[in-house]
């Protein structure tokens, strides 16, 4: 079992690669047969030294996922959740992301992607389309509200573009 100093370096060498939340880092540390103590100390010495906070980990990767991955604030809670993030923290990170003045609202995200995926997929009727687009933005972790209005503005905007 490696002692403090050679626990710590193992610690520096993950999280020169990525970000890890505490979980997440303790469970790694575990798996190089670390006893529980070394593991307790390592992540103590991290979180004083500012190399390990979840709530920074959370702000970074919503804010993330809202401004580039187009998801909906479900899914990235989720996503949060499934890398160790504890869920309130997970929600906090996201309502903050989400309501930060230069992110796009969760209908605008919707609605990018359902251009975006509208020119990949034109075959069949349009209700087919508006049921295939619908549960595409689903997965992706969009509210139902959210996926109506999004599909509501698409039609307002593409039947006055069909009128040009």
């Amino acid at each position: 079992m490696p002692d403090l100093e050679e626990s710590l370096q193992i610690a520096y060498k993950l999280l020169s690669r990525r970000a890890f939340s505490e979980k997440a880092l303790r469970e790694r540390l575990a798996q190089k047969k670390m006893a529980a103590e070394t593991i307790d100390a390592v992540v103590t010495e991290l979180k004083n030294n500012r190399l390990l906070s979840d709530k920074v980990l959370a702000a970074d990767m919503a804010q993330s996922r809202v401004k580039n991955r187009l998801l909906g604030n479900v899914r990235i809670e989720q996503d949060l959740i499934r890398k160790g993030i504890p869920r309130d923290e997970a929600r906090r990170a996201v309502s903050d992301a989400a309501g930060n003045e230069d992110s796009p609202s969760e209908e605008e995200r919707a609605y990018q992607l359902i251009v975006k995926r509208w020119r990949q997929t034109q075959k069949g009727s349009p209700q087919a389309l508006a049921r295939r687009l619908f549960g595409f933005l689903a997965r992706r972790g969009f509210d139902p509200e959210i996926i109506h209005a999004a599909l509501e503005r698409y039609g307002r905007e593409r039947q006055e573009i069909d009128k040009i």
